[in-house]
């Protein structure tokens, strides 16, 4: 009688979390789509303006990869289920979108020491880059609708 108790149990246990893996991945797509709403997309003109025409192909100005490149990490560890969100940090149409951590946060800029950087190498000026957070902000304004969808499922 206990073995089918515990299957039962265990059966119920996995459809509930079926559910809230769900929910889970549905509140994620529901941030990943905002994010990209509020993604920036550098334009051309910003580009040549800051680091001239050479420069513009280098950089993919206008491509919106760092758009392109949001993608949804989902996992399931110890009855633990959850997903990351994530921009950046992969190539998409041959542009490297490892700065989206820069455009979320910001920079602090470069720190100098008599024109030279750390162990000795010449550095160049850099100044530091505003944040112009769009994930963060994204999340913010999805806590609600994921909050009140879990609510749901719970009743």
């Amino acid at each position: 009688m206990n073995f089918t108790l515990d299957w039962q149990a265990e059966r119920v246990g996995n459809a509930v979390m079926d559910v809230c893996e769900n929910a889970v991945y549905d509140g994620a797509e529901t941030v990943l789509k905002k994010a990209a709403a509020r993604c920036p997309v550098e334009t051309v003109e910003s580009v040549e303006r800051r680091s001239g025409s050479e420069k513009v192909k280098k950089y993919g100005a206008g491509s919106g990869a760092l758009k392109a490149s949001g993608r949804i990490t989902k996992f399931k560890k110890q009855g633990v289920v959850g997903a990351y969100v994530t921009f950046g940090g992969m190539v998409v149409n041959g542009v490297d979108t490892y700065y989206g951590p820069f455009v979320e946060l910001g920079t602090p800029g470069t720190k100098f020491h008599n024109g030279r950087g750390y162990y000795g190498h010449k550095l160049e000026h850099r100044v530091a880059v505003k944040a112009r957070p769009f994930l963060r902000p994204a999340l913010k304004s999805s806590r609600s609708k994921i909050r009140n969808a879990f609510q749901e499922i719970l009743r």
